[in-house]
């Protein structure tokens, strides 16, 4: 193999690296948690009982997770 395409795969490598964001801060304020069921169609009877499982189970810990 030539140094030609290791050089470029090392180079784009670097780049993509180096690319990537920085260390950002934990958000301050509430946590938001995104639930994705269907509701609609041919799976909404259990799309609906897997959210009212979820909501219940909220209810049961007063909306807290991890403290």
């Amino acid at each position: 193999m030539s140094s030609k395409p290791l050089a470029a795969i090392s180079g784009l490598l670097l780049v993509a690296l180096g690319a990537g964001a920085g260390p950002t801060w934990a958000q301050k304020g509430p946590i938001k948690i995104g639930f994705l069921t269907q509701m609609t169609g041919g799976g909404a009877a259990v799309g609906k009982d897997m959210s009212n499982g979820f909501m219940m189970s909220l209810e049961e810990i007063s909306s807290q997770i991890a403290g």
